[in-house]
């Protein structure tokens, strides 16, 4: 792996899961020493966030970790209600009981989880994105995928934090409810509950992102 790209995707990630906070500074000296390399590597990474999204470069104050306005939130979910709800149309035709099987394992896994555990966030977001990418990867559109975990990074780590205070019994419910349309074969009733799922979402993350001072 080159050097840009190793520090790229440690960048990408601390931003991702709220190591680097929106509004933190980043410079390059400080990444220069920790990733024990010369600027070169560190300012292309930095480019390459910049272009993606994640941060803010400017001559005089150097790399800020970017903040998303309320607008982009629903710019953002707009895009996934469309992509998550096609997805599960076209994957419900496709769908085997074996994938039934995992979609009903991991949804009874999601409600096994102890919201009072170290982990909890981090397990209730790899469960529920293995939940949805079965209906990516049975869509059988192969560009969809990439273009949804794209867009999901954008805000992965507000939704991070504001599962702390979100319904999370409403999710799991409305994952039941797209597991009953899917397994009666009715993509419209799939779809029409995946983009209700969708938005229940992003009007949790803009509630949590009201609260919270200084977001």
């Amino acid at each position: 792996m080159k050097r840009t790209d190793e520090i790229h995707r440690a960048l990408r990630r601390d931003i991702i899961y709220g190591k680097l906070m929106q509004g933190e500074r980043i410079t390059e000296a400080e990444l220069t020493r920790k990733f024990e390399c010369s600027r070169g590597p560190v300012r292309e990474a930095l480019v390459h966030l910049s272009k993606e999204g994640f941060i803010l470069l400017s001559e005089n104050k150097g790399a800020i970790v970017r903040k998303l306005s309320a607008q982009e939130v629903r710019d953002y979910y707009a895009l996934l209600e469309v992509l998550e709800g096609k997805a599960v149309q076209w994957a419900t035709t496709q769908i085997t009981s074996r994938d039934l099987d995992r979609l009903v394992i991991l949804n009874n896994s999601l409600r096994e989880l102890n919201p009072e555990d170290e982990n909890y966030l981090e397990e209730w977001c790899l469960r529920n994105s293995a939940f949805h990418e079965i209906f990516r990867n049975k869509c059988g559109n192969q560009q969809i995928s990439w273009i949804t975990s794209e867009v999901r990074q954008r805000i992965f780590r507000y939704l991070y934090s504001s599962l702390l205070t979100s319904l999370n019994k409403e999710y799991i419910d409305d994952h039941d409810a797209i597991i009953e349309a899917v397994r009666c074969r009715d993509a419209e009733e799939a779809r029409r509950v995946m983009e209700k799922h969708i938005s229940r979402a992003k009007d949790c993350l803009l509630r949590f992102l009201n609260q919270t001072p200084g977001m």
